[in-house]
C-alpha cells in the first residue's frame, strides 16, 4: 500500500509548531485537526476540478435503493425512487461531486457494475424536457438522477426490481469521523507544504488577536455599571479575513 501522511502526524506537527512559537498557546489539538479540515478539502476540490485522478474517488457499493412511502418536507416525495448519499461530497458545478452511479444490467453479467448501466445527471427544472424526446426519456437502460441535499432521485428505473447501486463519490475530507488518527490523509504530497503554511498562518492570526478582546465566557461585570446604550450598531458586520491562495 502506498505510504501517505496520516492526520496525527500533520495535526501533531502543526501543533507542536504553534505551541513551540507560542509559549502561552491555548489551542488544542481537536482545533488544529479542525484547521486542516478546511484546507484539505480546499486543496481536494481544487485538484478535482483540474486533474482527473482517483486519489480522491471513492467507491460504495450495495446502496439501497428505498421507495419514500409517504411525502415529508422537506425533500421526501411519496412514491419516488431514491437514495442516500452514504458520505459527504465535495460541492462541484454539475454535482461532480459524484463521479458515477450504476448497476449491473443482468446477474449473470460478467464485467463489474461500474462497466454496466451508468445513470446520466439531470435535474429538477431539466428532467421534464426528457420526457418528450423518445431518445432521451428515462428508462432502465437510460435512466438518470438528480439530487436534493443528501438526496439523490432516480428515474428510469421506476419499474422495475433493482435493489442496489454502486456510487463512485469525490468524498469530503473529515478527521473527525474517522475511526483512527492513522490512516492516510488522501492528497498530493506537494500539498502538504500549502496545507501547513494556511493553517500555521491561521493559528498565528487567532495567537495575534489581543486576550482583552477574547469573549472568554465569564461575566464579572456589576449590573450596577452595565453599559445603558450599544457599543455597536445592531446592522454593523463583523470584520472577516479571507484566506488568499
Amino acid at each position: 500500500m502506498a505510504s501517505y501522511t496520516t492526520i496525527r502526524k500533520i495535526t501533531s506537527d502543526l501543533h507542536k509548531s504553534l505551541r513551540q512559537t507560542f509559549d502561552d498557546a491555548d489551542i488544542s489539538f481537536g482545533q488544529v485537526a479542525h484547521w486542516v479540515q478546511f484546507f484539505v478539502n480546499k486543496f481536494q476540490s481544487l485538484k478535482i476540478q483540474t486533474f482527473d485522478s482517483g486519489l480522491y474517488l471513492s467507491i460504495y457499493t450495495n446502496i439501497p435503493i428505498l421507495t419514500a412511502t409517504t411525502s415529508t418536507n422537506p425533500n421526501l416525495i411519496n412514491g419516488r425512487k431514491y437514495i442516500s448519499l452514504p458520505s459527504a461530497t465535495h460541492d462541484l458545478d454539475n454535482d461532480g461531486g459524484i463521479k458515477y452511479i450504476s448497476y449491473t444490467d443482468f446477474d449473470d453479467s460478467c464485467h463489474p457494475s461500474f462497466a454496466g448501466v451508468r445513470f446520466t445527471r439531470t435535474s429538477t427544472t431539466k428532467a421534464k424536457r426528457l420526457y418528450y424526446n423518445p431518445y432521451e426519456k428515462p428508462s432502465p437502460s437510460n435512466p438518470y438522477y438528480y439530487r436534493v441535499r443528501d438526496y439523490v432521485y432516480l428515474l428510469g428505473i421506476e419499474n422495475i426490481s433493482v435493489r442496489y447501486l454502486e456510487l463512485g463519490l469525490y468524498t469530503i475530507f473529515d478527521p473527525f469521523s474517522e475511526t483512527s488518527l492513522d490512516v492516510p490523509l488522501y492528497l498530493d504530497e506537494g500539498l502538504l507544504a500549502d496545507v501547513y503554511k494556511n493553517v500555521f498562518e491561521l493559528g498565528r492570526f487567532v495567537m495575534l488577536i489581543p486576550s482583552e478582546v477574547i469573549n472568554e465566557g465569564a461575566d464579572s461585570s456589576n449590573p450596577q455599571t452595565s453599559l445603558k446604550q450599544r457599543v455597536i450598531g445592531i446592522n454593523s458586520e463583523s470584520p472577516v479575513q479571507q484566506q488568499e491562495e
